[in-house]
This record gives C-alpha cells, sequence and structure tokens, in this order.
C-alpha cells in the first residue's frame, strides 16, 4: 500500500487575472533508445513532486509499456523500467493519479494474435508495483476481457469516490467487422485496490458497460475526464459521421443526459459541427476545469480539443468547444459555451490553430491556479511533416469582465489568434507528435513529454520540456508591479493558526481561497469589496463548515482584478 496522502493547503488570494506566462524550458531526454519508441502519457504525483512519463516501447521482441520519473524540476528519478511487458503486443498507454494511496494506474491496449483486451497496472510512487485481487505475476490485470478486440483506451480517477473510470473503442457488438464502422465505446468503473465495480467482487472483465452503441456508426478513440464540481465524468469519442462527441457519466457507472437525467441507453451530447475526416482525425482530448468559481458565475466546464477538417478548410486544424455543466434546481444542465463565454443551446467549435497542413493529435491539461488550460500538439507548418515541431497555446479564462471569456493568449498575456501560438521547438528534427501534457500544481507548471527523432537519428526518443511560470506583463509590455503581495503566510508550517497577508494596488473585489492540491476549494475565507492597501486574514485550519482539516500542504490564493497570487502553507496537526 502507498502512504497516506497528507493534503497540501494552497493559500490563493484570487485577482481576476493574474496567471502564469509560460516560458519555453530546455529540451531534456527521457529515454534514448536504439529502437524505435512513441505515444507518450504522462500524470503529476503532487505527493512526491514528480511525473511519471509512460510510452510504447518496442526494445524488446514487440511493442511494450515504459516508465520513467521525471522530478517537478525536471531531473530523472532513476532509470526507464518495464511497465507492461507481457507476451504479446502492449499498446496506447493512458494514466492517472490517485492521490490518497499514492499510486497511479496504467492502462492500455493488450494484443494477442487477433484479440485485444484492456489491461491495467498500478505503481507506486517509488517506482514498485501494487497488485490488484485478480494481478497476475507480472502484476497487470484485466479491465476488459472479450474475443473482439479493442482501440485505445483512457482512464480519470475520481478522488470524490476513490475510483477510476477507463474507458475504450470496443469491437464486441461486431466482432466479424473487417474495418472499423464496428467500433462502440465501452466502460468499467475501477476501485481504487483494482477491483472491478460494481460487486460482486471482483466483477467480470468480460461484462463492462456500454457508453456509446450507434449501430453501424465508427465510435472510438475516447477520453476521459473528472469534473470535481458536478461529481461526474465526462467522455469524449470521434465518430464516423465526422462528430466530436461526448457522454455524462455518473460515479455508479449510470448514464446521464445532457438535461441531468438518468438514462437507460447512451444519450451523447454532439460537441462539434460536421467534420470531413474519419474518426482517426478526431482523437478528441478532454479536461475539466476545477476552479468553478460558483461565487462568479455559477458553472463548471470541460474543454474538449481535437484536430479535425473543416468543411470550408483544406487542412487539419485544432479545434476547441467549451461544456458548461449548470446547476439548476440542484440539477447540472450541460450546455455550449462559446470563446467569448455567451451560453447557447447551440455548438459553438472555436479554432485553436488555424495551418496550412495538417497538425498532430493535441493534448490538454488545466491549471487551477491560473485558470487556464494549455493546449499542446505536433504542428508542420515550419518544416512540413518530416519536421513537425512542437507547439502550445494557453486558453486562459478571464472573469475579471462580465461573462467568462476565454483569451488565446501568449507567453506575455498578450491576446493571440489562432494562427501565432506559441513555438516550442522548430528546429529540422521531428518532434511534438503522440504527446502527452501534465500539470504540477505544487509549481505550476506544465511537463510536455513528446516522441522525437533528432536530425541524424533513425529511431524515434521520448523529451520533455517544462513550461515554466514567471510574472505576467501588460499589454504595452512593460513588467507588471507585484502589489499584489500575498504573503508570507505566518506562521508557516502552522499548527492551529496561520495569518494570509496581501496587499491591494486598488480598492476592488477580492476573494481568498484555500484549495486542496487536487484544486478542491476545502474554504473561502474572504469574498467582497476591499479598499486599497494591506489586509490580513486568519485561517485556522479547518474546512468550510468549520471542521479541522488533515496536516499537509494546501494552496492559498488571493483573486483580484484578473490576476491571481498564489503560494503554499503546510498544517502540522
Amino acid at each position: 500500500m502507498g502512504r497516506t496522502f497528507v493534503g497540501v493547503v494552497i493559500c490563493i488570494v484570487s485577482l481576476a487575472a493574474s496567471i502564469m506566462a509560460q516560458g519555453h524550458g530546455d529540451r531534456f531526454a527521457i529515454s534514448i533508445e536504439s529502437h524505435d519508441q512513441g505515444w507518450t502519457q504522462t500524470c503529476y504525483n503532487s505527493n512526491a513532486d514528480e511525473y511519471l512519463v509512460v510510452w510504447e516501447d518496442y526494445r524488446g521482441d514487440a511493442c511494450d509499456v515504459y516508465g520513467q520519473f521525471v522530478g517537478g524540476d525536471g531531473t530523472l528519478k532513476g532509470s526507464n523500467f518495464a511497465i507492461a511487458a507481457a507476451a504479446g503486443h502492449q499498446a496506447w498507454p493512458r494514466l492517472d493519479f490517485d492521490p490518497v494511496n499514492d499510486r497511479v494506474l496504467v492502462v492500455f491496449e493488450h494484443h494477442d494474435q487477433s484479440t485485444a483486451d484492456v489491461r491495467g497496472v498500478f505503481v507506486n510512487a517509488n517506482g514498485t508495483f501494487y497488485d490488484a485481487p485478480t494481478s497476475l505475476e507480472d502484476h497487470t490485470f484485466g479491465i476488459c476481457t472479450n474475443p473482439a478486440r479493442i482501440y485505445t483506451c483512457s482512464v480519470a480517477f475520481n478522488p470524490e469516490a476513490g475510483r477510476y473510470l477507463a474507458v475504450w473503442g470496443d469491437f464486441r457488438n461486431d466482432p466479424t467487422s473487417a474495418s472499423f464502422t464496428g467500433a462502440d465505446v465501452y466502460g468499467q468503473l475501477i476501485d481504487a485496490d483494482g477491483t472491478l465495480l460494481p460487486p460482486p467482487s471482483p466483477a467480470d472483465p468480460s461484462t463492462n458497460f456500454a457508453i456509446a452503441t450507434s449501430p453501424d456508426i465508427y465510435e472510438s478513440v475516447a477520453d476521459v475526464t473528472f469534473s470535481m464540481g458536478t461529481c461526474e465524468w465526462f467522455v469524449v469519442y470521434g465518430t464516423s459521421t465526422g462528430l466530436v462527441c461526448g457522454q455524462r457519466v455518473d460515479l455508479g457507472g449510470d448514464l446521464i443526459d445532457q438535461n441531468g437525467g438518468e438514462t437507460a441507453t447512451p444519450a451523447p451530447i454532439v460537441v462539434s459541427k460536421p467534420f470531413q475526416n474519419g474518426p482517426d482525425c478526431f482523437q478528441a482530448r478532454v479536461k475539466a476545469n476545477c476552479e468553478g468559481l460558483l461565487d462568479q458565475s455559477g458553472w463548471y466546464e470541460c474543454e474538449v480539443v481535437w484536430k479535425g477538417k473543416a468543411p470550408a478548410l483544406a487542412d487539419n486544424d485544432v479545434w476547441g468547444q467549451r461544456i458548461g455543466f449548470f446547476n439548476d434546481a440542484g440539477i447540472w444542465v450541460a450546455k455550449y459555451v462559446g470563446i467569448d463565454g455567451a451560453v447557447t443551446d447551440t455548438i459553438c467549435n472555436h479554432p485553436i490553430s488555424i495551418q496550412n497542413d495538417w497538425v498532430g493529435s493535441p493534448d490538454i491539461d488545466y491549471s487551477v491556479q491560473d485558470n487556464e488550460f494549455l493546449v499542446a500538439w505536433g504542428d508542420p507548418r515550419t518544416n512540413g511533416w518530416s519536421g513537425q515541431d512542437l507547439y502550445y497555446q494557453r486558453l486562459w479564462i478571464d472573469t475579471s469582465q462580465g461573462p467568462r471569456m476565454v483569451m488565446l493568449a501568449d507567453d506575455r498575456l498578450n491576446t493571440v489568434t489562432e494562427t501565432e501560438n506559441i513555438p516550442v521547438f522548430t528546429t529540422p528534427a521531428y518532434e511534438g507528435s503522440l504527446l502527452g501534457i501534465a500539470h504540477s500544481v505544487t509549481r505550476n507548471e506544465f511537463l510536455v513529454g513528446f516522441t522525437y527523432v533528432g536530425e541524424d537519428a533513425d529511431n524515434n526518443d521520448i523529451m520533455g520540456v517544462i513550461a515554466h511560470g514567471s510574472p505576467p506583463v501588460n499589454a504595452d509590455d512593460a513588467p507588471l508591479v507585484d502589489d499584489l503581495l500575498l504573503g508570507p503566510c505566518t506562521p508557516n508550517p502552522f499548527g492551529s493558526t496561520t495569518t494570509i497577508r496581501f496587499n491591494l494596488p486598488r480598492p476592488g473585489a477580492a476573494t481568498v481561497t484555500i484549495r486542496d492540491l487536487m484544486g478542491r476549494t476545502v474554504a473561502t475565507l474572504a469574498a467582497g469589496v476591499r479598499e486599497a492597501g494591506p489586509h490580513a486574514v486568519l485561517w485556522e485550519g479547518t474546512d468550510e463548515r468549520g471542521v479541522p482539516l488533515g496536516s499537509g500542504v494546501y494552496l492559498c490564493g488571493v483573486r483580484f482584478d484578473g490576476r491571481l497570487s498564489t503560494q503554499m502553507v503546510s498544517l502540522i496537526r
């Protein structure tokens, strides 16, 4: 068993527009071998301040899954190690972190001749394996087993109920299909110890439950995120009809329709307008915004991104759609949200990157400190497909004025268009495709792991880059004076009370909150209009109800006038 989770509290002063400006870090090697590697994915362990990067690896007789721990500062911890290397072919690894038990669940395709299953393996923070009730000698256990085949998979952890949802493309309803037209989307709930749910324990890994099953329509390449605010999963997938769709799933695995009601059959939310690509170009990815800010806007949201070819455009581009969840008498109703923050019942896709060449598959993660998404993808605009580069784009949710609009922002917080974006590497080498991105809530940075082929190399390697935070600047490119002097909290660490001090440069509304490392608000200490000048707020280490919190580190933050200032404070009981 992993060590008990110790919460981290961060003191956040809520200033309406302060976000980090992404810096460009140096490219560093994660795995350089004399064979092909690819499909890089990563997640962040807030307990240990480390990332786990996983990928497909051909160093053995077939494709296996390997991993590497990377410290929050970008240094490698230990060496590459095999996560799944059984006979057969292991592919398409995806993973998520359980902070309570301090371990990661990696799910992947396991191919054996004509069939393919979904398997999983738990990796502890120290690189050892944790065995589920049905684990084999290689520590892996079955999540989906049926006579057909599966295609791609994903997983997301729910910290509220302590369980995972794994999803994948599944051919069980058309096992003889010679094409992809018979693919559906299925899912499986998994307890924190690896028991398949619901009971009896362990459940039969050949049953699972259907998430999308439209006849004669390909539905696959699924991704899933968990929304803290609505306490449900949101699954997205591509279809052969040229659409990206989504399906809501509650804590018990029941399907939810767009209006928040349970349904016995899949009830997809159409996320995209019709696109002209096949579904493999709809490798949609999704991430929930756990910031919520219900006191300001009344809703939570998910940002869905995908690569697709719009009918009026010649090439494959990166697109997005905001899905908002609004509380209507205790029921969460899903609606579309424009990039300008306007709520609508009509799909309103927004371009993230429009180029005259086909881009690679995007990935996305979210910064709770800055209330922004970071989207990364491979991009051939400079050197062509053989020299594909790494680009990313910040999607900052601006709460300072009226509706919660999204700004496509550059590294200096200036508004940009979808044709500018942010280049990370534009060398003659191939870099950027099949990438994975994860956010460090401890450092407020992003690690992007990606596939790389050097100028003189014949094989794919695994590389990484960290997008650093730096002080924001205003539109005229002059540095902002950080008049929002948050902290230091004193004492820190503390046992019973700590004082949060901050300074406002002018009168205005400020919000002081405490969050855990999963981004959940555990206490709102102050919200309202304050005069300019110094202020102090006392925190007694309790949650919203006055219940004492456990020992750990928390995020303290102040939000004011579109700026956010954060720091960490340690509670020791």
